[in-house]
């Protein structure tokens, strides 16, 4: 597993399948999306609906297992 923090208009679809590390909330203050939720294509598609910022995604590696299985 690999951390990395970016800008939020930098995730696309070369972070499909990551984690994130904390909830994300929409422009209105709503939460988007909750902490370790994985990057799917659903998520991708409500990202534009993100309030602009720095987010903190785990890289899982083939071998990981998600929190919410484990």
């Amino acid at each position: 597993m690999r951390a990395h923090a970016m800008h939020s208009d930098d995730v696309g679809q070369a972070q499909r399948g990551w984690a994130l590390a904390h909830e994300v909330r929409a422009r209105d203050g709503s939460r988007l999306l909750r902490k370790g939720a994985v990057l799917d294509e659903a998520a991708l598609a409500r990202w534009g609906d993100i309030a602009p910022g720095v987010v903190h995604l785990l890289e899982l590696a083939p071998d990981d297992v998600h929190e919410d299985p484990a």
